[in-house]
């Protein structure tokens, strides 16, 4: 083959205990790895000393036991696993999280007044830390564009006292999920960040009160 998608009949050689020769172009080296001679598909001359050169029985055999091992690194159970984890992160409202996430835990029925200035002091310190961070604001009854109006409110006070988060700071909520989406975020999560007015009845129902809290 010039051009294999993945290099499924390759891979079904490999399984059958086939010496393997083939092209070193697209996926199918990734398919075959070490356990395939590989000549140019243009090259005849090639091709035939390759013909010859696998009627030795060490290097067939060598190959065939080769190919078995590579072999096993797929199975329709992995790749089932891979797309489920694909499509299931592709589900997740929060985009393309920064190497160091952290999730907070309003407690949105708190007063307006003091539950922004509880947040301003948490944002302003951790814009202070000059890295970039994704922020995810956990929420079970407020909607996500008021969340928004009302952390846009927050960071426009900082801004008019210096503080810049969008420098390093990105921000996202999220809603309750599903336990799969939970499975795949929360690895991705750095920590908690523990708050004066926290929900922690909203805490108490999702994965979320496992994750170790960080005090600022």
């Amino acid at each position: 083959s010039r051009y294999e998608g993945f290099g499924l009949p390759v891979l079904e050689a490999l399984a059958c205990g086939c010496p393997i020769i083939t092209s070193p172009t697209a996926s199918i080296p990734e398919v075959a790895g070490e356990a395939a001679i590989y000549v140019n598909p243009d090259d005849e001359a090639a091709m035939v000393a390759a013909l010859c050169e696998v009627q030795n029985p060490r290097l067939r055999q060598s190959l065939r036991l080769t190919g078995l091992q590579q072999a096993q690194q797929f199975s329709w159970e992995k790749m089932a696993a891979t797309v489920e984890n694909a499509l299931v992160s592709a589900s997740l409202p929060v985009g393309d999280l920064q190497p160091i996430t952290y999730v907070l835990a309003p407690d949105w029925q708190q007063e307006e007044e003091a539950l922004g200035e509880s947040l301003g002091a948490v944002l302003a310190e951790l814009a202070g830390q000059n890295q970039p961070m994704t922020l995810l604001f956990y929420s079970a009854t407020v909607s996500a564009e008021d969340i928004a109006a009302f952390l846009a409110g927050i960071a426009l006070n900082l801004m008019m006292a210096g503080v810049d988060l969008e420098e390093n700071i990105n921000v996202a909520v999220i809603p309750p999920l599903h336990p799969l989406q939970w499975q795949v975020l929360l690895p991705q999560i750095t920590g908690r960040i523990s708050l004066d007015l926290e929900d922690r009845e909203a805490l108490a129902n999702t994965p979320l009160q496992m994750l170790t809290g960080i005090e600022l």
